[in-house]
């Protein structure tokens, strides 16, 4: 994903960031620590979507939205995703991909 300042310099403390080119691919795992910026890019037909874990991620808990459905991400999109929970865990996975390869990316 291509950095966003004038000298190519990440300036986000941390960064998990890689590619999907298949589905059912997952991102590396990402320690929330109050807010995170998690974003997807590309030229893709695909949807991913944001999973959260508790327990170290034994267990994968598809991330929803406000009315409860999972929130499924099919275009270039970036969201803040804020936790008050120590030790929850976020990462990024690929659900479905057809064309083109889909960038992740979760920073903070």
């Amino acid at each position: 994903m291509a950095q966003l300042t004038p000298d190519n310099h990440d300036r986000a403390s941390r960064v998990e960031a890689g590619e999907f080119t298949a589905a059912a691919q997952s991102g590396e795992w990402f320690p929330i620590r109050e807010a995170a910026n998690a974003a997807i890019a590309g030229s893709f037909t695909g949807s991913c979507r944001l999973e959260i874990s508790f327990d170290g991620g034994d267990t994968v808990i598809p991330v929803t939205d406000g009315a409860g459905e999972v929130r499924l991400f099919a275009a270039p999109e970036r969201v803040i995703v804020d936790e008050i929970e120590p030790g929850v865990l976020l990462r990024w996975h690929c659900v479905a991909r057809s064309t083109g390869t889909i960038a992740h990316r979760i920073s903070r």
